[in-house]
């Protein structure tokens, strides 16, 4: 037998003996792939998040005000709130003053206003006012996106109503009435269809829905819908905007021919640089113009509640996710420490002193919590003074939640050291712990993106307390009192996490 094979052997055996190899190596990547596959909808007809929460507070008493609400009522990526379920006197309507108050602190995070004047008879368009905490900016463009498509797919049914009562308020009501009545003849006259139908139609705002086949309106679909088929084509109709075709038995050598001089000059100078100048500046005038338009049709007026102060919104987002992360795989290589330890006798000699089993505990505990601060410390100095993070605006609440996360942090590599029987299960165990946390607990993309049973995961992670306390801080300007309820959550993270370990050195062979 060639000495190969044996060699190969003893390779598998070796890599089946250690369970963290295989958990490395099989386990950690499928967890990760399926979490990213909730995230970009692998496993659904179509992609993108779902249920992110959107208020909505409707002021107006125009119809068109319904048809948007139930428009995004029926677009998967929002849950429509309508209510403050938590008001004394039991649920009501929500209010602008509830909506405010439920961005600054972080409750909700979108609201969408629809105003007295959302459709007026004296203006064309829509109004709309939109506030937002964009404290997570993946989440937030988002939501913008599909607000605006929404808003655009849904343009036909919000707009019929409000021409109409303004071509009324225009023409008056006999004006209006004579109007329908000559455009309803010359469109019958012109392209057939019974008069007095056409005339209803003009009446109660219907003129701009087209007809599909099948008799159903040609209404834009929201996601996750099927969408009506588009109507055959008529041959005997020609688009006005087509090129017209040259004359049977034209050639094109003949076309160019008849090209004058002028034609034929403005033609050789189209590759030209100063002509490629004036195409693009054309493309950009037209596209302002495009703008103006919808401008003036939907005005979405944005305001940003909550994070304004904030000099640089991406550092103070994504600083706080990345430093936990980081502090917990340098955790891991803590708790492999303590077989390094057990492995050459350190325990022992020390057991022989003065030193107890609960003094070692202590002393790694102190210096793990020490290591983890000198990391934070370090990150967010990096931060300030390369991105210019506003640390020494925020120093004292930062330090504290620095400290309990430090602990918190501390406790966990204590933890996974007493569940595992050597350093390599150990370090397996706490890379499948730390990916998944920091996955699901917002380190890494919103938790919004995710199943509600995953977010309800998340929160018992330590990145996900950890990723929150810290943006409050940075983001929204939390000061100690403020960011109890993270404090509070991390400690008892800590002080359960503890107890466990304790609990699990006790029963093990560790310092035996």
């Amino acid at each position: 037998m060639h000495p190969v094979l044996p060699l190969l052997r003893k390779e598998f055996a070796s890599f089946t003996r250690h369970r963290s190899a295989i958990v490395i190596t099989f386990l950690v990547p499928v967890i990760l792939i399926y979490l990213f596959g909730f995230v970009f909808g692998l496993n659904k007809k179509e992609s993108g998040p779902t249920g992110i929460p959107l208020v909505v507070i409707n002021q107006s008493a125009a119809p068109e005000a319904k048809v948007l609400v139930d428009a995004l009522r029926a677009e998967k990526t929002f849950q429509v709130i309508t209510e403050n379920a938590y008001a004394k006197g039991g649920a009501r309507p929500a209010t602008e003053e509830d909506a405010r108050a439920w961005l600054r602190d972080n409750h909700q995070r979108f609201v969408v206003i629809l105003p007295p004047d959302f459709s007026s008879d004296e203006r064309l368009g829509l109004r709309l006012i939109y506030l937002n905490n964009p404290r997570n900016e993946i989440e937030s463009m988002t939501v913008n996106g599909m607000l605006q498509k929404t808003v655009f797919y849904n343009l036909r049914d919000l707009l019929s109503k409000s021409l109409m009562r303004r071509a009324r308020s225009y023409l008056g009501q006999d004006g209006f009435e004579r109007y329908n009545r000559r455009m309803s003849e010359v469109v019958s006259d012109s392209f057939g269809g019974d008069k007095e139908d056409i005339y209803k139609r003009f009446s109660s705002g219907d003129y701009l829905q087209l007809d599909t086949v099948g008799g159903t309106s040609g209404t834009a679909a929201p996601s996750g819908t099927a969408k009506p088929a588009a109507p055959a084509a008529d041959p005997t109709l020609r688009r006005l905007d087509a090129p017209s075709a040259p004359a049977a038995g034209t050639t094109g050598a003949a076309v160019t021919s008849t090209t004058s001089p002028a034609s034929a000059a403005a033609a050789s100078g189209a590759g030209t640089p100063a002509a490629a100048a004036s195409t693009a500046a054309t493309e950009a005038e037209k596209q302002k113009a495009t703008d103006d338009l919808f401008a003036r049709i939907i005005k979405i007026e944005t305001e940003q509640v909550a994070g304004k102060q904030v000099k640089n919104p991406n550092a103070a987002r994504l600083i706080g996710g990345y430093a936990i992360m980081f502090l917990l795989f340098a955790v891991s290589g803590f708790s492999t420490s303590f077989f390094e330890e057990k492995r050459s006798g350190i325990f022992q000699r020390l057991l022989s002193g003065r030193a107890r089993r609960h003094h070692i505990l202590w002393a790694k505990f102190l210096f793990c919590m020490a290591l983890g601060l000198g990391q934070l410390a370090s990150m967010f100095l990096f931060g300030h003074f390369i991105y210019n993070l506003q640390l020494f605006d925020h120093l004292l609440p930062l330090m504290v939640m620095s400290l309990c996360a430090s602990a918190t942090c501390a406790s966990f590599g204590m933890l996974i050291a007493s569940l595992t029987n050597n350093a390599q299960a150990a370090s397996g165990l706490a890379t499948l712990l730390i990916l998944t946390m920091s996955a699901i607990g917002g380190a890494w993309f919103p938790i919004s993106f995710m199943p509600a049973f995953i977010q309800g995961f998340a929160k018992l992670t330590v990145v996900y307390w950890s990723v929150e306390g810290f943006t409050n801080i940075l983001w929204a300007d939390y000061g100690i009192v403020r960011s109890l309820p993270c404090i509070g959550v991390l400690l008892l993270m800590a002080l359960v996490t503890q107890l466990v370990a304790i609990w699990r050195f006790r029963k093990s062979d560790m310092f035996e």
